[in-house]
């Protein structure tokens, strides 16, 4: 079975002319990191659809679970 959402993490516009560029690849590291931890012996794909460093109001993501 393969299960996949759209998971979104939310950023104050105010504050992205100074977040660091890392911002959207730590969250999808965190969201992968905690669905790997919540479902062992899945396969997990965490992948970056839009950012908010490059105009979103916020990071993206698609996951999909195995």
């Amino acid at each position: 079975e393969i299960v996949r959402g759209d998971w979104s993490s939310d950023v104050c516009s105010s504050d992205l002319k100074s977040a660091d560029p890392n911002f959207c690849e730590c969250s999808r590291q965190s969201i992968f990191y905690v669905l790997e931890n919540l479902l062992p012996g899945k396969k997990i794909e965490v992948k970056t659809l839009h950012t908010a460093l490059t105009g979103g109001e916020n990071c993206r993501f698609l996951v999909t679970v195995e």
